[in-house]
């Protein structure tokens, strides 16, 4: 089902970017790179192991990434849509914490990279654009620290959509993006504790800012 998405998905963008190129669009590409700030509508968890001891699992403020890809712009008239291929490097840290009132902290890193495809519908007001969208989020790999823990486990997800706003400024032959991106699902399906399903990094976003160069 996932991998059907996915498909559907490329297909869409390259059916927009078809009719486009018959419309006398023109065309404007080259490569891009930038950082990312991401945050979540649910940054924590408490739950109970089996034994009785009772945690609280928290994603720390401050996780940055980083990005590298290409972008293709259609345009006609003050209209663009503008495609990307994205790879992206994220890293989070948590902190573990005993509820109970036990002295005991313990940090944990996790890292994944996922290739993104932002498709933006903007219009161009000059030196400034704006635009809206929609991201497909393939996810590469993942590795974390968490499963150090002898009652953790997880299920990532492979495909992930999420929606783009934001603006660009222009000056010679570079833009400077400005953008957020709201997730419509989580990466984790599911953390599993114990053999219950709990939710974590539900939904998750990102603010970018991104340096684009034409080539």
């Amino acid at each position: 089902m996932r991998t059907s998405r996915g498909i559907g998905f490329g297909l869409v963008c390259i059916l927009l970017i078809a009719s486009l190129t018959g419309a006398n669009a023109q065309f404007k590409s080259g490569i891009h790179f930038g950082v990312h700030t991401p945050y979540f509508l649910q940054p924590d968890l408490i739950f109970t192991t089996e034994e009785g001891a009772k945690y609280h699992l928290e994603v720390l403020r401050g996780p940055k990434g980083l990005q590298l890809g290409v972008w293709l712009r259609l345009q006609f008239a003050s209209i663009y849509l503008q495609g990307q291929g994205t790879l992206n490097n994220t890293r989070y840290r948590y902190l573990l914490t005993d509820v109970n009132g036990q002295l005991f902290e313990k940090y944990f890193e996790e890292e994944y990279q996922h290739f993104s495809i932002p498709i933006k519908l903007g219009w161009d007001w000059g030196w400034l654009s704006t635009y809206v969208g929609v991201t497909g989020n393939y996810l590469l790999n993942h590795l974390s620290d968490l499963r150090e823990l002898p009652f953790f486990d997880e299920e990532w997800k492979e495909f992930q959509w999420a929606l783009n706003g934001g603006c660009m400024v222009e000056i010679w032959r570079l833009k400077l993006e400005i953008g957020v991106e709201q997730g419509l699902g989580a990466w984790k399906e599911h953390v599993i504790i114990d053999g219950q399903p709990y939710k974590l990094l539900d939904r998750p976003g990102r603010v970018i800012a991104s340096l684009y160069i034409v080539l």
